[in-house]
């Protein structure tokens, strides 16, 4: 019978998943560490890190997604846009009907009209959060003028530049209201909708990232007090 561990690896300050047979752990006894507590706080602080956080004051954050049922299949997308408290400013949601896409095209088409209505609306200081790698690969490249995703590349990269924008890569769990946007957006005859208000199944989520964020600050604020005052 096989037992699933997480073990955190502080060298490489990352989380690794191993499986272990059971009778294999009852023996194991963990080695004393004079800062064992401290040790535990770096471990959920590291956990909670893939949990929706805080911008930073006077920093508004875009979190987007797509979807695509098949790849290519039919596609949808969706995100939101909050301030520095977490507070619900705009959002968006569409059903891509034109024609089937890929995983990354829904990426790619949701940044953009999140970037769209980052424009529409003349907000700046937006950081941009997707849990797409490719597209902030795809955001780096110089791409060939034959490259069929060129000019809306571009066309990101402008408004980005013009509002003062930064997409980073953020994981699933710290994107959730936004990948239930872009389910509900399958659901709309409409390609592109702007959302002044949140829907209300969305609102207990919203709720849910804040207390997070909050709880993430007060450990981390913790933590450092702890390394500032030489306690490990």
């Amino acid at each position: 019978m096989l037992h699933n561990q997480f073990i955190f690896d502080h060298k490489d300050n990352k989380m690794v998943f191993v499986f272990m047979p059971m009778f294999a752990m009852a023996p194991m006894v963990p080695p004393y560490h004079p800062h064992q507590h401290l040790l535990h706080q770096q471990e959920y602080l590291f956990m909670m890190k893939s949990r929706w956080m805080f911008p930073g004051d006077n920093i508004l954050k875009l979190n987007t997604d797509g979807s695509s049922i098949g790849s290519p299949g039919p596609s949808s997308f969706g995100g939101l846009i909050r301030d520095s408290k977490g507070t619900w400013v705009c959002g968006y949601m569409g059903n891509i009907t034109t024609r089937w896409c890929t995983s990354l095209e829904a990426e790619i088409w949701s940044v953009y009209r999140g970037l769209c209505l980052i424009s529409d609306k003349n907000l700046s200081n937006v950081l941009i959060e997707t849990d797409c790698q490719a597209v902030l690969m795809l955001g780096l490249e110089v791409l060939d003028t034959r490259h069929p995703w060129k000019s809306v590349m571009d066309a990101i990269n402008m408004i980005m530049r013009d509002q003062k924008c930064t997409m980073v890569h953020t994981r699933r769990d710290g994107n959730y209201c936004a990948d239930l946007l872009a389910k509900l957006g399958s659901t709309q005859f409409e390609e592109y909708i702007k959302l002044e208000e949140p829907p209300i199944l969305l609102k207990q989520y919203l709720l849910q990232d804040i207390e997070a964020a909050f709880e993430f600050q007060k450990n981390n604020h913790f933590f450092t007090e702890n390394i500032n005052n030489g306690q490990c």
